[in-house]
């Protein structure tokens, strides 16, 4: 059996709910903006490439789902700030 919850549902207060602090509809997710960067350099000839990048720079904490399963509601944030380095060489 499936169902839809209101926009509005509000998990009551009880001994029994745990929730995290601040949220007050585990189901809403809020707007979010994340900043990803990338710059590189290549050859001349193109043989070589290489690419600094990161992704979520500022490491913005956001939720990106909900869901709920037997008794639990789920939110899963979203990856936290990533850097690397790409090389590339062709033959």
């Amino acid at each position: 059996m499936s169902y839809i919850l209101p926009q509005d549902f509000v998990l009551p207060a009880s001994p029994l709910n745990s929730i995290a602090p601040g949220v007050s509809n585990p189901f809403e997710i809020n707007g979010y903006t994340l900043v990803d960067l990338r710059t590189g350099v290549a050859s001349a000839d193109g043989k070589f490439r290489g690419t600094l990048w990161g992704k979520n720079v500022f490491d913005k904490y956001y939720v990106n789902d909900a869901i709920s399963g037997f008794d639990t509601i789920y939110r899963l944030a979203g990856r936290p700030a990533t850097f690397g380095l790409t090389a590339s060489y062709k033959f």
